[in-house]
């Protein structure tokens, strides 16, 4: 399972992803497409496709929500800090294109996962143009979960 955010460019955009996540990109399947693989069967595409570019969102629950946040803005990924949101603290970063990476610590703490590669859960939805939202699929592991979110499909 990929999830995937679109840009106008995506040489452009492999840069601001790359400090997002830690590392380069893993794989480069075609011209315009970049992936981070973050477990097995399950990351994320950065693809180039400038009439949908912007309308992506991903939302990632981590471990070490300051932690992370701190290493963000050290990196250069400016953001407001971990804000109340949906339940959690999130801090809503935004590339180049206007996509939004949502990261987020559960108000519970009941789980949480780390941006490092081997990454073991996710879940997906899909958003729908009136905000409602589908479950594509989840796989749950001792890691904790992640969720990825795309509107505007």
């Amino acid at each position: 399972m990929l999830g995937n955010c679109t840009v106008s460019d995506v040489a452009r955009a492999e840069n601001w992803y790359a400090r997002v996540f830690g590392r380069a990109p893993d794989a480069r399947p075609m011209d315009g497409l970049i992936e981070w693989h973050l477990a097995p069967g399950f990351g994320v595409q950065v693809f180039a496709d400038p009439e949908r570019a912007g309308h992506s969102t991903v939302v990632l629950e981590v471990a070490g929500l300051d932690a992370q946040a701190e290493r963000l803005l050290a990196s250069g990924i400016e953001h407001q800090g971990p804000q109340p949101g949906g339940g959690a603290r999130i801090p809503q970063l935004q590339d180049l294109d206007g996509n939004r990476v949502v990261l987020a610590s559960p108000a519970g703490g009941t789980f949480a996962l780390s941006l490092a590669p081997g990454a073991q859960a996710c879940s997906a939805t899909q958003s729908k143009d009136h905000g409602s939202s589908s479950p594509i699929a989840m796989l749950r592991a001792p890691a904790g979960v992640w969720t990825m979110t795309r509107s505007r499909g």
